[in-house]
């Protein structure tokens, strides 16, 4: 492989959810790139892969950097999926989860993973990407976000959330929306309303939570994680206790423009990444052995933790509708400008697992 890659390598109510603070927040995202799509593969041709075909050099962010979960991506390349598909990867370094959008955007990387529930919201916003493929969804056991009280909190449900802060990294689809949607299950009639969002990193959210400063905090680990580092903590919901599976995907999102230009290269890259995903699934407890001693050495032995990653990557269409539904709810919460269907913002198409 050529060293294009610069890694260590060592039901109810679901007509509410998102926070108009997350709709503004996409619409700068957007639109502050100047453009509404983007290619970035340096023309697609790197030479020969190890099939000897024409090889696809795809820019990528934040590849192994994951202190706390296993990155689907290095693993694939690790266990050399993505060289037998003739996919190499130029690492742009870290990119902040926030700059997903405009990175794809604007060309800065060629895919990213996105929160469903994000996807969506910046192309209702006029972002021309789309899904295309899965990394992982939610489970009981590894559920997206967890969200925790004090000890003897008063604190028990969703309705008691009226008029409390929630202390979360960013607003965003699953910071705010899961929040706004277990307060709406519970009859809050006007939850966006009702809760109070407050933004903080998310190393400083269980001393708040400590302190009194937040009555909430809204975590991106599984239970047992929280309830071995956060003992003193109580387990309020998951995302999993209100949506089931159906609101946790992270999924693939390249933009349109690209897949145009280089539909051969996304349908490679969804080729090894579905193997990559069915292999961690299976291998759980070694793709967390290879990721800590030969891609991450800094990864938080204590911490990490494979997703549940969804298998032959493929997109299953309920959950993208779900969200669909979620953001185009009226009332109180802002709205999708446009009406959409899954066609219009995800397809199977490029997987080569997919059966019609």
């Amino acid at each position: 492989m050529k060293k294009n890659m610069k890694t260590n390598m060592k039901k109810k109510n679901i007509t509410r959810c998102l926070s108009i603070g997350l709709m503004a927040a996409l619409l700068g995202l957007t639109t502050a790139c100047g453009g509404t799509g983007g290619s970035s593969s340096d023309g697609g041709n790197a030479g020969s892969g190890e099939t000897g075909e024409e090889s696809y050099v795809l820019k990528w962010a934040s590849i192994g950097t994951n202190p706390t979960s296993v990155d689907a991506v290095s693993i694939g390349v690790y266990k050399g999926f993505f060289a037998e598909a003739g996919i190499e990867f130029e690492d742009v370094g870290e990119v902040a989860i926030p700059q997903f959008v405009p990175a794809l955007l604007s060309g800065g990387v060629t895919g990213a993973t996105l929160m469903t529930s994000n996807g969506i919201a910046a192309i209702d916003s006029g972002g021309e990407i789309i899904e295309v493929a899965v990394n992982s969804y939610t489970t009981k056991e590894l559920p997206h976000m967890v969200f925790v009280t004090a000890e003897n909190s008063p604190v028990k449900n969703g309705k008691d959330l009226e008029g409390k802060r929630v202390g979360v990294p960013a607003i965003d689809g699953c910071t705010a929306g899961f929040p706004i949607e277990y307060a709406a299950q519970a009859g809050v009639e006007d939850p966006n309303a009702a809760i109070q969002f407050v933004v903080m990193p998310d190393t400083s959210l269980i001393e708040s939570l400590r302190k009194g400063d937040i009555d909430v905090a809204g975590l991106h680990l599984p239970p047992a994680v929280v309830e071995k580092l956060y003992p003193d903590t109580e387990i309020l919901f998951t995302d999993y206790d209100i949506l089931d599976n159906r609101g946790g995907d992270i999924s693939y999102y390249f933009p349109k423009s690209y897949i145009e230009e280089n539909e051969e290269a996304v349908r490679r890259f969804i080729g090894a990444i579905a193997k990559t995903n069915n292999w961690i699934n299976e291998n759980t407890e070694e793709a967390v052995r290879i990721y800590r001693e030969e891609i991450n050495p800094n990864a938080n032995a204590d911490l990490l933790y494979a997703a549940h990653f969804a298998e032959d990557a493929l997109i299953e269409e309920s959950h993208t509708d779900l969200w669909i539904d979620i953001l185009s709810a009226g009332g109180s919460i802002q709205p999708l400008e446009n009406e959409w269907t899954f066609e219009q913002v995800a397809t199977n198409e490029y997987n080569p697992n997919y059966v019609k």
